[in-house]
């Protein structure tokens, strides 16, 4: 599983990167070392990121949604057929791709996550229950969880 790692990334710090990356290769400048270095002249990258929700998108917003058979089956769509697809066409691709998934999601669709790492892609830590960290000792104790989870259950 070379390759394979968990990370946590903030959204925001994310998209910040990635607006400055975006502004600086929009702008006409010489060749910088990093440039250099892409393969066959490449001159832009794309990181192809997929949230894993599933059920957690409608019960990490309020637990009375959890009796809500609609919303449940919904939230299933993802690891059950949606995930599924999205692997065949980044095969087809060949292209690897980051998913971010929660604790709990690969508590209850493990065998779909095992899937994801067995065809090359990262995993990332996405929560356990989708839920927001108000305090760092929270954050940390959710992180330690999820990253339990993902070792025990997918090897990374």
């Amino acid at each position: 599983m070379q390759g394979i790692t968990s990370t946590c990334i903030p959204s925001f710090e994310y998209s910040r990167t990635l607006a400055r990356l975006l502004d600086a290769s929009a702008k006409k400048r010489k060749e910088d070392k990093v440039r250099k270095n892409w393969p066959e002249g490449t001159r832009m990258c794309v990181a192809l990121t997929f949230d894993l929700d599933a059920e957690t998108f409608w019960f990490s917003r309020s637990m009375d949604t959890i009796n809500n058979p609609n919303l449940m089956a919904e939230g299933a769509y993802g690891p059950r057929v949606g995930v599924p697809r999205i692997l065949d066409m980044l095969d087809r691709q060949g292209l690897k791709a980051t998913f971010f998934i929660p604790g709990w999601v690969i508590e209850r669709h493990t065998e779909t996550c095992r899937e994801i790492v067995r065809r090359g892609h990262e995993v990332g830590y996405h929560g356990y229950l989708h839920e927001k960290a108000y305090f760092p000792e929270q954050d940390r104790e959710l992180v330690a969880k999820s990253r339990k989870i993902m070792k025990e259950l997918l090897g990374v």
